[in-house]
């Protein structure tokens, strides 16, 4: 059986034209040929958009990134349930910790008091933001620092609350002479309310005590010893109140960062009658 093949060119395009004996000619076109090809620079095009893309956004978070990081604000992330997940240069210079010591942790007190923080992430969690709320953070080394803070909510990329950032800026400097104007009537009131409590003690005080000094009298040698030791505690209290009747500054006691504030009594009140 003969058979002949040729080029041929027509149409839409370059194609092979087969031709047997007795069998109608067939072309099989080679658009589809252009058309792979056309495809692929296409794909191409769409991959470098796409890397383009990606390689802008990665740019755009690490520029964000650099921005959080110089802050001089105290900048953290966490969770809706106070655990630490972001803490920036800013929140190491104004607690004292690193963010080794405090990712993955829920460091009680620190940025907010324990019983602030759960009503504070309450709200954000119903999408709230709570702007320049005023309180007290702890830094490592015991000190109290007043701070404004500006809680807001963290979204993922459907828009879900996942988390909370707080923004923290250290206010003890501007607070400190707001304070100060007060300062007399705070004595005053401290010291009117030492010397009420002192006097309050002093009574029953000095009946106890009267009483543990005739009971030494009709025990033996061996009860005599614990009135004796109770005798000293008593006198240790009456210290307490006199010291109590002479306070003339206010100092607070800085080594208890997570109790509330207290007078220092030691450091409050005047010279001259130490604490055995």
């Amino acid at each position: 059986m003969a058979r002949r093949v040729s080029s041929a060119r027509g149409g839409n395009g370059a194609g092979i034209r087969a031709a047997r004996a007795g069998v109608s000619p067939q072309v099989a076109p080679a658009a589809d040929f252009h058309q792979d090809r056309q495809d692929r620079r296409n794909g191409g095009a769409a991959a470098v958009h796409v890397a383009e893309q990606r390689g802008q956004a990665e740019a755009a978070l690490a520029f964000a990134a650099s921005i959080v990081e110089s802050s001089d604000d105290a900048i953290v992330g966490m969770t809706l349930y106070g655990m630490i997940t972001s803490w920036n240069a800013g929140a190491e210079r104004l607690y004292g910790y690193t963010a080794r010591e405090v990712f993955g942790r829920w460091p009680t007190g620190i940025t907010i008091p324990e019983d602030e923080l759960p009503k504070i992430l309450k709200r954000v969690g119903r999408g709230e933001r709570v702007n320049h709320y005023e309180t007290v953070g702890v830094r490592k080394n015991g000190r109290r620092i007043k701070v404004s803070v500006t809680v807001s909510p963290i979204r993922d990329a459907e828009g879900k609350i996942v988390g909370a950032s707080s923004i923290a800026r250290d206010i003890t400097h501007r607070k400190e002479p707001e304070a100060a104007v007060p300062e007399p009537d705070t004595l005053r009131y401290v010291a009117s309310l030492a010397a009420a409590v002192a006097d309050q003690i002093n009574n029953p005080l000095a009946v106890i005590m009267g009483y543990a000094q005739l009971l030494a009298d009709r025990v033996d040698a061996h009860g005599r010893g614990q009135i004796d030791e109770i005798l000293e505690a008593l006198s240790r209290i009456q210290e307490i109140v006199r010291r109590m009747k002479r306070v003339t500054r206010i100092e607070l006691i800085q080594e208890a960062p997570h109790l509330p504030e207290m007078l220092d009594l030691m450091r409050s009140s005047e010279p001259g009658l130490p604490l055995h």
